[in-house]
C-alpha cells in the first residue's frame, strides 16, 4: 500500500508561512480511500503542537488554512503528515512524515 503524502510544502522546502497561498498544505493520497482526512504539523516527526487541522471529507486533498500556532522559530524544521479515518472523529491512520523548514 502506498501512504499518503503532504507534497506541498515539499520535502526539504522552505515554507514562508507568512505569504497566503503557503498556508495550503496538498497531499498524494497514495493508494487509501477513506472518508476523512487531517493535516498535522508539529517540531518533531509525528508530533502535532504547531497544528492539528479539521477534518476533510475525501476527495480533497489540500487544507487551505493551515495556521501555525504557536509560530516555530524561523529556519527551524518542521515536520507534518496527513491522517485518515472514516467518520471524520477518529483518525487512526498516519502518512508518511514530511520535513520542511518553516519561515514564519
Amino acid at each position: 500500500m502506498a501512504l499518503p503524502r503532504i507534497t506541498q510544502p515539499a520535502q526539504g522546502a522552505t515554507h514562508n508561512h507568512t505569504i497566503a497561498a503557503q498556508k495550503v498544505f496538498k497531499w498524494d493520497p497514495g493508494t487509501v480511500t477513506p472518508g476523512y482526512w487531517r493535516v498535522k504539523v508539529g517540531a518533531t516527526p509525528g508530533s502535532w503542537n504547531y497544528y492539528t487541522g479539521p477534518a476533510i471529507a475525501e476527495p480533497n486533498h489540500q487544507d487551505s488554512g493551515v495556521m501555525l500556532n504557536p509560530k516555530p522559530l524561523n529556519g527551524k524544521t518542521c515536520y507534518t503528515f496527513v491522517e485518515w479515518g472514516q467518520d471524520g472523529i477518529n483518525f487512526p491512520n498516519q502518512g508518511d512524515i514530511t520535513s520542511f523548514i518553516c519561515k514564519p
